[in-house]
């Protein structure tokens, strides 16, 4: 999310406008740094929980990414052009487990948590292609004709969101397996709202 915000800024911004937002995050995290003992002692456990992980092979939250990422990674270095196949990333994670389930070393998954390495694990690079290939034709989804001012921002910030979320794997499951991307949502609001604008102009210059 970070680094989508500064590349809208950087597109779309005046190098002033720039500046003054990054000054008023500066202050803002401050003062939540400040204000949020939750968030202190949450920074304070990262470097607890990794060295938990690395030392006594515990299953914490981020000792679990960082394996589940690092084996992918092997998968996927076994196998780069077209991967293991459909379905195999839970056998591959069997086969790579390493102790008991309880350690970190012997959880066994079906998705390292992470939408590129599950595909380039399954398809390698043809698939990752094809992923991204996918990210960027839905990123411009988004109308461009007739769209000015707050519309044309709003709707640029949304491929941005898009594809950020999409990138960081932030999505959520429906009761039946399926995956929706929570990006589609601002996009496909923002493409309603430029085609209804489309729609109502040629009406109003012709009333007028």
């Amino acid at each position: 999310m970070p680094i989508m915000l500064a590349v809208f800024a950087l597109l779309h911004l005046k190098w002033r406008s720039i500046v003054i937002i990054f000054c008023t995050a500066i202050v803002l995290a401050g003062l939540a740094w400040a204000a949020s003992p939750h968030l202190r002692w949450t920074t304070a456990t990262f470097l607890r929980d990794y060295q938990i992980y690395r030392e006594l092979n515990q299953p914490t939250s981020i000792g679990l990414r960082l394996e589940f990422w690092e084996k992918s990674l092997r998968f996927f270095a076994e196998a780069p052009i077209i991967g293991h196949g459909t379905g195999s990333t839970r056998g591959l994670f069997e086969q790579a487990a390493t102790g008991p389930k309880v350690l970190a070393g012997g959880q066994v998954v079906s998705n390292p948590h992470n939408q590129t390495l599950n595909v380039a694990v399954q398809w390698g690079v043809v698939g990752v292609v094809v992923l991204y290939a996918m990210w960027a034709g839905t990123s411009f989804a988004v109308p461009r004709r007739r769209a000015g001012g707050v519309d044309r921002i709003a709707g640029r910030g949304a491929k941005y969101f898009h594809f950020a979320i999409q990138f960081s794997h932030l999505r959520f499951s429906t009761r039946d397996g399926c995956t929706c991307s929570a990006s589609a949502l601002p996009v496909e609001w923002c493409s309603r709202q430029a085609r209804a604008q489309a729609a109502s102009g040629p009406r109003n210059s012709v009333k007028s």
